[in-house]
């Protein structure tokens, strides 16, 4: 999606990159978020640019020892959760319509 708009991605970079960046690449980032409710221990945020951005309280990052990761990818860090049995809920899919395509839908 070309025409994704970057403030939509600036906004979601500031929602997820709130805490100790622990990896940070053009691909994938992985940070350790502190304020993290315990119902939302680690969040996965896939953006329409190919970035995608992890969060996890630092009590994950710290039992999984993720800050001694060998390679950093999405895929690595999917496997590094899935072995200690967090399971992930389905995903939200977040759609944003640019305003003059809402007006001409009549939205």
């Amino acid at each position: 999606m070309s025409g994704f708009s970057e403030e939509v991605h600036t906004y979601w970079q500031s929602q997820m990159i709130q805490g100790s960046i622990i990896h940070l690449d053009e691909v994938f980032t992985l940070v350790s978020n502190p304020s993290l409710k315990e119902m939302y221990k680690v969040m996965i945020l896939e953006m329409t640019n190919k970035h995608t951005m992890a969060v996890a309280t630092p009590c994950v990052v710290e039992d999984l020892k993720l800050k001694e990761l060998e390679e950093y990818t999405v895929e690595v860090f999917r496997e590094a959760i899935s072995s200690c049995k967090i399971e992930l809920h389905t995903p939200d899919y977040i759609y944003y319509l640019l305003k003059f395509r809402t007006q001409n839908w009549g939205l």
